[in-house]
C-alpha cells in the first residue's frame, strides 16, 4: 500500500500575563509602587525527525504542516500614584489682624511602569529523513509557518504627588463690618513627587523553519519544501500622556521626570536549507520555497515636562478681588525613547547535493528575506517659552524651559539570503532551473552570498532562469568561461545550459559554443557573442548586442545590416550571418526597427 500521509499541527502559545498594577500612595508623601514587568510568551515548536519512508507502491503521498505562533508577550502593569504633600492649616487672630499659616510637606514620587514581556519563539524543524519511494508518481510536501510573538508594551510612569503651598497669609480687618479687605503674604513650598520611570517595550520572538540532512532516492517525486518564518514585533510604550510629575509649591521646583521608554526589538526570522540529497530520481518536480520576514522594532514614548507653580498675594483690593504675582517654573522635561532595532531576516540554502535522471525535471529555488524597519523615537519633552505678563496689579511669569531631546529611531534589520556550496546536476532531458534570490531593499541592509556552487545542465535542452522581481540583482551568465554571478558575488560554476532568462535588472551574458537561447527579460542588458559562437537567438529587450573579434568584415553597423535577412513565419525576427557556421537571430524585430544603438563593435 502506498504511503497517504497527511499531518497539520496547529500551535499557538499562550500570551504572557499582563503586569501588576503598583498601589497608589496611600499616607501623605508616600511614593506610588511600581508597576510589574509583563511575563514572556509561551515558545512553540514542532520537530519531525529520525524517520525513514520506504515504499515500492506507486503514488506515495506524504504531507506535514506545521502552523506555529509564539504567544505574544504581558504588558507591563501601570505604576501607583504618588501621595500628596501633608497639609496642615492653622488660623488665629492678634488685635485686629487674621494670621493663617498652611503648611505642605513633598509629594510622594509617582510609581515605575512596568516594562513588557518578550513575545515567545516559534520553531519547526524537519532532519534526519530519507525517503526511498521507487513507485512513481509520488509527492511528498514539508511545509511549516513559523511566527514569533510580538513583544509586550512597556507602560508610562505615574504621577508624582502634589506638593501645596507654603507660607503665612497677613490679613487686616480696616472695616467696620469686619471684613478683610487688604492681605499680603508670601508662600513656597516643597517639591513636588517624581514622576515614575517608564518601561521598555520588549523584544518581539524569534520565528525559524529549518530542513537539514533530508535524503531523497530514486523515484519519479514532486518535492515540495516549504518555510515561511516572522520575526515578532517590539513592543512600544503606552500610558496616560499626561502621567508626568506632581506640581511643586510656590519657590520651590517640582519633581523630575525620568525619560521616555524605548520600545522593544523586532524578533529575527530564519528559513533554512541545509544538506539536502537528491541521487538517482528520474523525474523531479522539486520547489524549495523560503522566506523570511523580521518584525518591526517597537517605537519609543514621548515625553513630558516638569512644572513647579508658586504664588504669592500682594493685597486684597475688595473682598473678592485679589491681586497677586504667580510663577510657573517648567524644568526640562525627559527625552524621547529610542525605538527599538528592526529585526534581521536570513534565508539559506547550504550544502545540497542534487543529482537528476535522464527525464524532464524542474527545480525551483526561492529564497527571500525581508529586514524589520527600525521603531521610531519618541518625541522629547516640547520647548516651553518665557514671558512676563501683568494685568492691573497683578503679574504672572513663565519660566521656560528647553525641550528634551528626541528620542532616536531604531537602525533597521539586516536582510540575507545566502545560497552556498551546493551542486545541482540536472542530468539528460529538457530541464529547467530556476533561482530566484531576492534580499529585499525595503528596509536596513540587504546582502547575498553566492558562491561555491556548482550548476550543471547536462544533456538536452536545458534552461537557466531568474526571477523578475525588482529586488533580485542582476546575473552575469558567462558561457564561454562556464561560470555565473549574481549580483557583485564571486564566480559559481555553470555548465550545459542553453536557454537563458534574465532578472528586471541589467543583465550580461556571455555567449560561447553551441547553440543559445537568450532573454534579458527587462533592464539595460548586454549580449556579448565572438566569432564562431554558432547559430544563438536574442530577445533584445532594451538591451545590447556586442560582437567581439569579428575583423573588418563585421566592424560596423553597415556591416550587419549587409548580412541581415529579415524572416516571418511563426518566429519573425532578423537573423545577421556572423560567420560561415554561425548566426544571431533577433527575435521580434524587423530591418526596419533595427538601430545602430542597439549594436556595440569592438
Amino acid at each position: 500500500m502506498p504511503f497517504a500521509i497527511n499531518v497539520t499541527r496547529n500551535l499557538n502559545g499562550l500570551a504572557g500575563a499582563e503586569g501588576s498594577a503598583g498601589a497608589d500612595g496611600d499616607t501623605p508623601s508616600e511614593a506610588g509602587g511600581n508597576g510589574g514587568a509583563g511575563s514572556a510568551g509561551r515558545n512553540t515548536a514542532f520537530t519531525l525527525t529520525a524517520r525513514d519512508f520506504v515504499s515500492n507502491a506507486a503514488a506515495d503521498s506524504i504531507f506535514y504542516t506545521a502552523n506555529l505562533a509564539g504567544g505574544n508577550g504581558g504588558s507591563g502593569g501601570f505604576g501607583g500614584r504618588g501621595a500628596d504633600g501633608p497639609l496642615s492649616v492653622t488660623t488665629g487672630t492678634v488685635g485686629r489682624t487674621q494670621v493663617t499659616t498652611v503648611t505642605q510637606g513633598p509629594g510622594g514620587d509617582g510609581g515605575a511602569g512596568g516594562s513588557g514581556g518578550r513575545g515567545g519563539s516559534s520553531t519547526a524543524t524537519f532532519s534526519d529523513l530519507s525517503f526511498a519511494l521507487g513507485g512513481g508518481s509520488d509527492a511528498v510536501g514539508l511545509t511549516a509557518t513559523a511566527r514569533g510573538g510580538n513583544g509586550g508594551w512597556g507602560v508610562l510612569g505615574n504621577t508624582g504627588g502634589v506638593s501645596g503651598p507654603s507660607g503665612t497669609v497677613l490679613e487686616y480687618d480696616e472695616d467696620s463690618d469686619g471684613l478683610y479687605l487688604s492681605a499680603s503674604g508670601t508662600f513656597t513650598g516643597a517639591a513636588g513627587g517624581d514622576g515614575g520611570a517608564s518601561g521598555n517595550g520588549a523584544g518581539g520572538g524569534n520565528g525559524t523553519v529549518r530542513f537539514a540532512d533530508l535524503a531523497f532516492g530514486p523515484g519519479q517525486q514532486n518535492i515540495t519544501l516549504g518555510g515561511t518564518a516572522f520575526g515578532g514585533a517590539g513592543g512600544g510604550v503606552f500610558g496616560q500622556p499626561d502621567r508626568g510629575t506632581g506640581i511643586g509649591g510656590g519657590g520651590t521646583t517640582s519633581g523630575t521626570h525620568a525619560d521616555a521608554g524605548n520600545g522593544g526589538a523586532g524578533g529575527s526570522a530564519t528559513a533554512e536549507v541545509v544538506n539536502l540529497s537528491i541521487a538517482g530520481a528520474t523525474v523531479v518536480n522539486l520547489f524549495i520555497n523560503l522566506q523570511a520576514w523580521g518584525g518591526n522594532g517597537g517605537a519609543g514614548a514621548d515625553a513630558v515636562q516638569a512644572l513647579s507653580y508658586g504664588r504669592s498675594f500682594a493685597h486684597v483690593t475688595t473682598p473678592t478681588v485679589f491681586d497677586y504675582d504667580e510663577t510657573w517654573d517648567y524644568l526640562q522635561g525627559g527625552d524621547g525613547g529610542d525605538g527599538g532595532r528592526g529585526g534581521s531576516a536570513t534565508a539559506r540554502m547550504a550544502n545540497a547535493a542534487i543529482s537528476l535522471g535522464d527525464e524532464a525535471d524542474a527545480v525551483n529555488i526561492l529564497l527571500l528575506a525581508s529586514a524589520g524597519r527600525g521603531g521610531a523615537g519618541g518625541a522629547g519633552a516640547p520647548a516651553i517659552a518665557s514671558s512676563t505678563t501683568t494685568s492691573g496689579a497683578s503679574t504672572t511669569v513663565i519660566d521656560g524651559a528647553p525641550a528634551g531631546a528626541d528620542g532616536l529611531r531604531g537602525l533597521d534589520g539586516v536582510a540575507r539570503v545566502t545560497m552556498t556550496d551546493n551542486v545541482i546536476q540536472l542530468g539528460g532531458g529538457n530541464d529547467q532551473l530556476t533561482l530566484d534570490l531576492r534580499p529585499m531593499t525595503d528596509f536596513g541592509r540587504a546582502l547575498l552570498t553566492f558562491t561555491g556552487n556548482r550548476f550543471e545542465g547536462g544533456a538536452g535542452v536545458d534552461t537557466l532562469a531568474f526571477s523578475g522581481s525588482l529586488d533580485n540583482p542582476g546575473v552575469l551568465a558567462d558561457v564561454f568561461n562556464g561560470t555565473l554571478r549574481i549580483g557583485n558575488s564571486p564566480t559559481n560554476i555553470m555548465t550545459g545550459f542553453e536557454r537563458f532568462f534574465g532578472t528586471l535588472q541589467a543583465d550580461r551574458f556571455i555567449d560561447g559554443a553551441g547553440d543559445q537561447f537568450y532573454d534579458g527579460v527587462a533592464g539595460a542588458d548586454r549580449f556579448e557573442f565572438r566569432r564562431n559562437h554558432g547559430h544563438d537567438t536574442v530577445v533584445l529587450g532594451d538591451g545590447v548586442v556586442r560582437l567581439l573579434g569579428f575583423g573588418l568584415t563585421l566592424d560596423s553597423f553597415a556591416d550587419l545590416l549587409a548580412r541581415a535577412t529579415e524572416v516571418g513565419g511563426f518566429a519573425p525576427g532578423v537573423i545577421v550571418a556572423t560567420g560561415a557556421n554561425s548566426s544571431l537571430m533577433l527575435s521580434g524585430l524587423t530591418l526596419a526597427t533595427l538601430d545602430a544603438s542597439d549594436f556595440l563593435f569592438a
